[in-house]
C-alpha cells in the first residue's frame, strides 16, 4: 500500500476504507486523525469528539 499523506485543517472523522497490516502504521494513521478544536462549531460550541469508521474493523481483529 502506498503511503499518502496530506495536512487537512478541519478533520471532523477518520474513515479506514483499505486494510491497514502495520500495527505501528496503523496507529500512527489514527493518531494523526482529528484533533480536538475549540470553538469549531462557533463561539463556545467546542468539539467534543470524533468518530472512527473501520470498515476492515482493526480494533476486533487481532492478527
Amino acid at each position: 500500500m502506498s503511503k499518502r499523506t496530506c495536512k487537512v485543517v478541519l478533520l471532523l472523522n477518520l474513515v479506514f476504507f483499505k486494510m491497514v497490516r502495520s500495527k505501528t502504521k496503523f496507529w500512527q494513521m489514527l493518531g494523526g486523525g482529528p484533533r480536538l478544536r475549540p470553538d469549531l462549531f462557533g463561539p463556545g460550541q467546542d468539539e467534543e469528539d470524533f468518530f472512527v469508521f473501520d470498515i476492515w474493523l482493526h480494533f476486533l481483529v487481532k492478527p
